[in-house]
């Protein structure tokens, strides 16, 4: 038996090991059943590094590996890019894309943003391209080189702005991309708690090639000036700095996903009648530190979920909060150019603004509904709404059908004695304002005799229409939950 080996305990060696290590671990966690995956790569020395590294990780398990270039045309030679990493895909046997793109710089986002912007909507038509797909959209998985040290330059800027327990958590290991409302890829990082020191050993223990990116000295602040001053300094102040950042985003982490865990089980006892509404009363016996994210979990789960997929509008959940907490018992904010919020008594409401085309059909509908018990079909309304019986009415019936306008309508409910104004009606069955102008009217009289009407749909009917109708139940039937 010839004499053991021992393990190589250089630098170079152990940087080696932890780099494998990482990857290993991030694909126990989130890469179960895949049988391929890329890598975005820029030739520079981290993504150089992640691509080394994923092709022996690749090799090993039986994988398949593309790795995905980027040629976002904003310095000179940026082709020879291109070249040296399809070069670096040849050398370790995986496959390789490329793609040239152009960048807006007038997006408003600075070059960093807009670079991003671009990159990543370029990488999700790359991923769709015939000749190298990867994956359907909802499991492709695509790994960036982001390190120990970007995590801790994206801690240290969210903290700068006044960020929360969500954003101190900074950049997730695996997260969906989201394009036009759509899942495109996942984005993972499996080395965020790899040092740059790390990755420069483990480049210089495999004699690996890369190119300096020009981009990032161009980068504009405040994450240059981060990078090259103030983090420099603190490291001096605080050698292990990033370590304790990394620390501080886990500990983030897991205190966000209980207290969301939390909002959630909250929310359930808040929802109204519907899941477009909140009981403000049951919102506000919950924890105040939790209201923001009780509504920002209700508007991201039932009232603009596509919206939320790319990350709610920054004014949602505080306008929703104001409107919740506010001592009046109506009022509205708008969360987008068609969806509003609106407090009606104790209630928050979801619900579209509609279009003054809509109100114009509602006030000059008139429309006779034929029914018999032979002859009984939907009759359809304005905004995609249509009324139907439940089965055959007693006799024939010709039903004139409006909706409400300027005049007093009143209604004589069937088992009581007296007319009731409607809008009393309304307001006694707690039905919000908006709602009111899309309930049908029906009346058993031409139009020149409505004044008192025969049914509220869905609220109330006179005895001579209820006695007409026999068993059968008049109903209002909408594809639009937003009423």
């Amino acid at each position: 038996m010839g004499p053991r080996k021992l393990p190589d305990t250089s630098v170079g060696a152990l940087a080696d090991r932890t780099l494998r290590s990482a990857i290993e671990q991030f694909w126990q966690r989130f890469g179960a059943n895949r049988q391929q995956f890329a890598v975005a790569i820029s030739g520079g020395i981290d993504s150089s590094v992640l691509a080394h590294a994923c092709a022996h990780f690749a090799h090993r398990h039986g994988l398949r590996l593309t790795l995905l270039h980027v040629d976002h045309a904003l310095f000179d030679n940026s082709d020879g890019w291109t070249r040296h990493c399809s070069e670096l895909a040849g050398a370790l046997g995986v496959a390789f894309r490329g793609c040239r793109i152009n960048v807006n710089l007038r997006a408003g986002f600075g070059l960093e943003g807009s670079a991003r912007l671009a990159r990543y909507r370029a990488i999700a038509d790359l991923l769709q391209d015939d000749e190298t797909r990867i994956d359907n959209a909802k499991n492709a998985l695509v790994l960036t080189a982001h390190q120990l040290e970007d995590q801790a330059e994206t801690i240290m800027l969210r903290l700068l702005r006044g960020t929360g327990t969500a954003g101190l958590a900074g950049m997730a290991p695996l997260r969906a991309h989201v394009l036009d409302g759509q899942v495109r890829y996942w984005l993972g990082r499996p080395l965020l708690s790899v040092s740059r020191a790390q990755i420069e050993q483990y480049a210089n223990q495999h004699a690996l090639r890369w190119l300096e990116d020009p981009l990032n000295e161009r980068m504009q602040a405040p994450r240059n000036r981060l990078r090259k001053q103030v983090l420099p300094q603190l490291r001096q102040m605080a050698p292990h700095l990033d370590s304790n950042l990394l620390r501080i985003a886990d500990q983030a982490r897991q205190e966000n996903q209980l207290l969301n865990q939390l909002a959630v089980q909250a929310l359930a006892r808040c929802i109204g009648s519907t899941p477009l509404v909140v009981d403000v009363k049951k919102l506000q016996a919950e924890p105040a530190a939790l209201h923001a994210r009780i509504l920002q979990h209700w508007l991201t789960a039932h009232v603009m979920p596509k919206q939320a997929l790319a990350g709610l509008p920054e004014h949602a959940v505080r306008r929703a909060l104001v409107l919740a907490r506010q001592h009046t018992e109506s009022g509205e904010v708008a969360l987008s150019e068609h969806r509003v919020l609106r407090r009606y008594r104790h209630n928050l409401h979801a619900a579209m603004r509609e279009s003054p085309a809509l109100h114009r059909l509602r006030a000059n509908f008139l429309q006779s509904w034929s029914i018999s018990p032979l002859h009984y079909a939907p009759l359809d309304l304005p905004g995609g709404m249509q009324l139907k019986l439940t089965m055959p009415p007693t006799r024939a019936l010709q039903l004139h059908v409006f909706f409400p306008g300027r005049c007093a309508y009143q209604i004589r409910p069937a088992g009581r004695g007296l007319s009731k104004a409607v809008r009393i009606l309304l307001q006694e069955q707690a039905v919000p304002p908006w709602q009111r102008l899309a309930l049908p009217l029906i009346s058993l009289q031409p139009e020149a005799t409505r004044i008192e009407l025969d049914a509220v749909v869905g609220i109330a009917q006179s005895q001579a229409l209820q006695d007409a109708l026999g068993a059968a139940q008049i109903q209002l039937i909408t594809s639009n939950a937003w009423l």
